[in-house]
């Protein structure tokens, strides 16, 4: 690395130990931290183009991608506003020089420090868990085994979502052959994205199953016969890596969604909530010809986007206005059906976890595991 690129990496690990400061003892990153870090990155870019060290494609690609991952963060109830907008900064002012030195499949900078900082949120977690596993599980109701039996009834509708996911993939990778794009996790995110998609256009519209099929099998047949060539890479690209997505995932985040209800938050009675609390579920309304009932659903991300939602965890916690309809609402009964509590997440500082995260990408040129394989 040159000596600007040094210092660029400096001014970002400067930042982000501000932003880790002002997060452990606020629980807040500051605007001038944040958005200082983001006006640094959009200066650090143009510097990059004039010194020709990157084209305006790659750094446009920077741009973009980092934004859209921040904003999904923050809209999907992930990342606070100021850890956000602290995570776009530094894929921002980070010189090529420091995420490009391995080879990898994830040729983005924003994608790179993405796998970087939740790999260190996820081995956080798993430390976090263990620990109260082992030291408090007397006085925590733990899971005791996999839902094996939850597994098996949705079996046959999981074996359908994977050969539906198998035929978007096969499509996928034609559309990869003929445009000579050899960028793998591209191609499965571009499936994951497809799908989601098309089951939220399903489950919206409320469209029958065996009308939906037609969609994505008879293309991926006619791709069958015709391109028997794409057979072979198809496989060893993506089949292991579908069987875990549609058959295996489904079971472990059933039996982490558990563990994190039991070990990573805290059952609160509604008539003690306060703002500013994180809720790990939602609570959703129905409308019925009786009035609206509500039910509770463990939640992973936000979906406060919804209009029959009341509750569903975000960045910010619970506003002084939700507390109070909640505590009106559970006054009035309309709770009683799974007892008038709300479980909400332990605090997590992300600031440190990103900062984690930085130093990864800069001490490993890129993702972590690169250097070991």
């Amino acid at each position: 690395m040159s000596k600007y690129d040094i210092l660029l990496a400096t001014i970002a690990v400067v930042f982000c130990l501000w932003a880790t400061y002002t997060d452990m003892r606020t629980g807040k990153i500051k605007n001038a931290c944040s958005i200082g870090l983001l006006y640094a990155g959009v200066i650090s870019q143009v510097m990059f183009l004039l010194l020709e060290k990157t084209i305006i494609s790659t750094s446009l690609s920077v741009f973009i991608i980092g934004g859209i991952i921040a904003f999904g963060s923050y809209w999907l109830g992930i990342l606070a506003p100021g850890d956000a907008k602290l995570y776009w900064g530094i894929v921002m002012i980070l010189p090529p020089s420091v995420w490009g030195r391995n080879l990898s499949a994830i040729p983005n900078p924003a994608l790179i420090i993405l796998v970087n900082m939740f790999s260190v949120y996820l081995v956080y977690s798993i430390v976090h868990t263990a620990i109260k596993y082992f030291t408090l599980h007397k006085t925590f109701a733990l899971p005791k085994a996999f839902p094996v039996r939850e597994f098996i009834q949705q079996l046959p509708e999981n074996l359908l979502s994977l050969l539906r996911f198998l035929a978007i993939l096969l499509c996928v990778e034609f559309f990869a052959y003929h445009s000579q794009s050899r960028f793998t996790f591209f191609h499965l995110l571009l499936a994951i994205l497809l799908s989601a998609a098309l089951d939220r256009v399903t489950k919206k519209f409320q469209i029958k199953a065996y009308i939906s099929y037609p969609v994505y099998f008879i293309p991926a047949v006619v791709i069958f016969i015709f391109y028997p060539i794409l057979l072979l890479s198809y496989w060893k690209k993506f089949l292991l890596f579908a069987v875990v997505y549609r058959l295996v995932l489904p079971l472990i985040s059933t039996y982490m969604l558990q563990l994190d209800m039991s070990c990573l938050s805290t059952f609160v009675p509604i008539e003690q909530l306060h703002s500013g609390m994180i809720p790990a579920e939602k609570i959703i309304g129905t409308e019925t010809d009786e009035g609206t009932t509500y039910r509770k659903e463990p939640a992973v991300v936000s979906d406060s986007f919804r209009k029959n939602v009341l509750v569903s965890p975000t960045p910010e916690g619970l506003s002084d206005e939700s507390v109070e309809e909640l505590k009106a609402l559970a006054k009035s009964g309309s709770f009683e059906a799974f007892g008038g509590t709300l479980a909400i997440q332990h605090s997590v500082h992300f600031a440190p976890i990103i900062l984690t995260g930085t130093l990864l990408t800069i001490l490993c040129g890129g993702v972590f595991y690169a250097p070991i394989i």
